[in-house]
């Protein structure tokens, strides 16, 4: 296993065997300096795969190798050897709203010791509704941990209607759908909903369809403690798989449980249902907590909903009111029959008497000489805001719900500190519970996903792009730890003792558990949400034409008028059902050209590139073949080579060949131009236009060769850095042929850069010559410029064009086409999709007919 530089698949038609020698092998001449190295551990990098041997090195809080690599100058080495190294776990249904903006609880040493570096708070629908705000305190205060942060529908609806049981009146939607659409553009990740508590529970599905809506238009998620939990559990899931339908997108059911002996068994109907719509392609996850006991207040598990309606006051005036206190009483016995008269409640925090906590209602009861329900009615009379644990799930339904690839790993809880009061263990053993007891010592579920469910899974889950798994360019969230050591120590007696088995802990690079001993560092942040997504109904409708919801794999469309983004949305999933954003890193294929062509208008107008130059002048050691005149480096650009094409089979096998021959397992620049100079032009340069990818891997063998730099380094240095790209990678491996990375965000500053020819890359005539038609040498015109394929009509560009067509899993299909008269842009990319990856008719919609609706549906 080797991770040095990001893995790419296989793209703009490469060599299987290159893929191969990709993912297996280091380049030995490519040493890596470090601010630190882990050094020699079992390297778990959050896919779910095995764990292999390797190292990771961090600099500047980034991950900048992963696996087998040569290193450079390191500052400081850990020994990892016998630890595993895997990322910082993620916690997605984390309470900490108020805990992580307090002095005493923002370290979260209680989710430190567990190994968590991030935790999506705004979770049941409650917490802070001014997102930018919260934001800003978490940043300025520093926190344990990073903070992502979903807009509480419940608090959402409390701060426009209060606690009113009515519906939204048309002008009170459109101010909820206002502070929600603000929300997500301060950075919300989506939207969340506690549809048994008040007021979140009065919403009807309409409402929460409509506010979603804007949700998605921002690619958030939704996410929902659900309806009914209990014998309702199947309703509330059709519930909230009907809203990700209506309002599209994807649908995450927090804490996933059957609650209540008398519905144990329904979550696996429930999981049925779900993974019937999974596998023809809707977007649907849960989380989970490892515990046979659930946590919420006493109010909510023994009143119905109604009854709660208005806050604790008005719940006070209905227990002491005869018509509705008959009713209530009714729904308290009923649920005392469900809980063994209470034995199954335990009191978690009381505060008229706060050593009743850890004691169980019945108990309670027996103690005080007094029925459980007069036990009750006293309680919440006395404390409205008395919590509980509540003993209701089957041990054998928590087994088989962790067994699904799609449940994250969640803990429900908070920052903490210990108290008097006696909380759900979870708050202190959630993570190392589900690694350490279900996977290590009852092996329910195998390292691997145990691993993954609270890693890479709730990254994908959350759209997070940068963090779940270990990879060149992720943020160093990294936890380090002994498989045999990793366990949970808190109980629901003792429910305040800390996890152990964390030996180092990273957050964005900085040591926040170091040799077991927690260093009290604050290097968590904010995690905003980045909202790029933008619609346009009739972009969307020509898109649901050809790539209807519940088609396999996944769909970017990119549409700009005048270099501004006016629609800049994914459809479908990726990569394990990832969902495509905005930010979802894509498979660029051969589009890949525009920016190898740009690195070379570059050097040319620097002068160390010459167009008209033999490439033997720059490469005097290479014996190039030569049919009739010598290449020149124009001859590379323009396609006019007459280079063997290395993706055609008989190139294949010579590649097999010769890497035999020379004992390579994969081929560089370097070696690849070597083994070009074992081939034969199939004609003389200059005399016929034929694409061949192999004429810009030698492109970026002469942009190492003049800038002194390896092609990526030049490339992300040039382009990327002074671009402010955030999602955009390539790699050491392959070539400005086919190799790239980028998203629609960053794409679609590219494109800004090429409408406004922006000066810090080239001059505004350096601009003009990437859209230049070339020649032959008969002076006949060649339609193809920097990396783009040039349609004229009378002598005036028309339209600038380019495919990307890529096998192996990614099954890439892709176009971009910039109609120039009317400054507009359209970029499609097909991802894993098993049609368009096909050179067929389907894959031809993408660049005959798709491309060109949308641009009549924008014109």
């Amino acid at each position: 296993m080797t991770f040095i530089r990001p893995t790419h698949t296989l793209v703009c038609g490469l060599l299987c065997v290159l893929l191969t020698s990709h993912q297996n092998n280091a380049v030995a001449d490519d040493a890596v300096g470090a601010d630190l190295l882990l050094k020699g551990g079992t390297i778990h990098t959050g896919d779910g795969q095995p764990g292999q041997l390797g190292d990771v090195a961090i600099s500047d809080g980034k991950i900048v190798a992963v696996g087998e690599f040569q290193a450079g100058l390191i500052k400081r080495t850990v020994d990892c050897t016998g630890y595993i190294v895997s990322p910082g776990f993620i916690d997605l249904h984390s309470h900490s709203d108020g805990p992580i903006v307090r002095k005493e609880t923002r370290l979260a040493a209680n989710f430190l010791t567990q190994g968590c570096t991030t935790a999506l708070t705004g979770n049941c629908g409650s917490g802070p509704v001014d997102v930018g705000e919260f934001y800003e305190t978490v940043d300025e205060y520093g926190a344990g941990i990073n903070i992502a942060h979903l807009l509480p529908q419940g608090s959402l609806r409390r701060k426009v209607l209060g606690s009113e049981r009515r519906a939204a009146t048309a002008d009170e939607m459109h101010e909820m759908t206002s502070l929600t659409k603000k929300a997500m553009e301060d950075g919300a990740w989506g939207m969340s909903t506690g549809l048994i508590y008040v007021p979140s529970s009065y919403a009807d599905t309409k409402e929460l369809i409509q506010t979603a809506r804007v949700v998605a238009k921002h690619g958030g998620i939704y996410v929902s403690h659900i309806r009914g939990e209990g014998t309702g559990l199947l309703a509330a899931v059709d519930e909230a798989i009907k809203i990700g339908q209506e309002a599209e997108l994807p649908v995450h059911v927090s804490h996933f449980k059957s609650s209540g002996k008398n519905s144990w068994g329904l979550v696996r109907v429930a999981i049925d249902r779900i993974e019937e719509l999974r596998a023809k392609g809707q977007q649907i996850t849960a989380d989970q907590y490892p515990y046979i006991a659930s946590s919420t207040s006493l109010a909510a598990t023994f009143l119905p909903a109604w009854a709660r309606a208005g806050g604790s006051q008005k719940m006070l005036e209905r227990l002491n009111n005869s018509d509705d206190s008959e009713r209530i009483h009714r729904a308290i016995r009923r649920k005392l029959e469900l809980t063994n008269q209470g034995e199954l409640i335990q009191i978690a925090r009381y505060r008229p008497k706060p050593q009743w906590a850890g004691m169980r209602i019945s108990e309670i009861a027996a103690d005080q000489k007094t029925a459980p329900f007069d036990l009750l009615i006293e309680m919440l009379q006395k404390d409205s805001g008395t919590k509980v644990v509540n003993f209701g799930i089957s041990e054998e339904d928590v087994r088989y719900v962790m067994k699904r690839p799609w449940v994250a790993t969640a803990s429900d809880g908070s920052a903490r500190i210990p108290s008097e009061e006696v909380p759900h263990p979870r708050n202190y053993g959630t993570f190392p519970r589900k690694i350490g007891h279900y996977s290590v010592q009852e092996q329910v579920i195998d390292l691997p996903h145990a691993i993954r469910s609270a890693t890479g899974l709730p990254a994908d889950i959350l759209g997070l792009q940068d963090r779940g798994y270990l990879r060149v360019g992720y943020a160093a969230d990294i936890a380090v730890w002994k498989k045999q050591e990793l366990i949970d120590q808190a109980t629901f007696k003792a429910p305040d003792r800390y996890s152990t088995g964390i030996r180092y802990l990273l957050v964005n690079g900085v040591p926040a558990i170091w040799d077991s001993n927690i260093t009290g560092a604050l290097a968590g942040k904010a995690l905003r949400h980045s909202s790029n997504e933008r619609e346009m109904p009739s972009v969307s409708s020509v898109v649901r034409k050809y790539f209807p919801i519940g088609s396999s794999g996944g769909l970017a469309v990119l549409v700009t008028k005048d270099g501004k983004v006016i629609h800049s949305r994914g459809y479908g999933t990726v990569r394990n059902n990832q969902r495509v954003t905005s930010r979802t890193q894509l498979s660029l294929a051969s589009i890949t050209k525009q920016y190898a062509a740009m690195c070379v208008a570059m050097l040319v107008e620097a002068g160390k590139l010459d167009l008209d130059e033999p490439v033997s002048t720059y490469l005097p050691d290479l014996d190039l073949p030569t049919n009739g005149r010598e290449l020149l480096v124009r001859d590379l650009i323009r396609h006019t080579s007459g280079l063997a094409n290395f993706i055609k089979q008989n190139e294949k096998e010579s590649i097999a060949e010769f890497k035999k021959r020379h004992n390579l397992t994969w081929l560089s620049n370097t070696t690849h131009a070597q083994w070009l100079a074992t081939t034969q032009l199939k004609r003389p340069p200059g005399t016929e236009y034929e694409y061949t990818n192999s004429g810009y891997v030698l492109l970026a063998r002469l942009i190492e060769v003049t800038s002194g730099r390896p092609f990526h380094e030049f490339q992300k240095q040039r382009i990327f850095d002074v671009l402010e790209f955030k999602d955009s990678s390539d790699s050491t491996r392959f070539n400005g042929s086919g190799s790239m990375r980028t998203s629609l965000r960053d794409y679609a500053i590219w494109d800004q850069a090429l409408w406004d020819k922006n000066e810090m890359l080239l001059s505004r005539q350096g601009f003009d010559m990437l859209f230049q038609r070339g020649t032959l040498d008969d002076g006949t015109p060649v339609d193809y410029g920097f990396g783009w394929k040039l349609t004229y009509e009378d002598d005036k560009l028309v339209t600038a064009e380019h495919g990307g067509w890529g096998s192996g899993t990614t099954a890439a299909r892709n176009q971009i086409k910039r109609f120039i008269d009317d400054r507009i842009t359209v970029a499609v990319f097909a991802q894993e999709h098993p049609e368009f990856g096909r050179k067929n008719e389907a894959g031809e919609k993408i660049r005959e007919v798709i491309v060109d609706e949308i641009y009549k549906a924008v014109r």
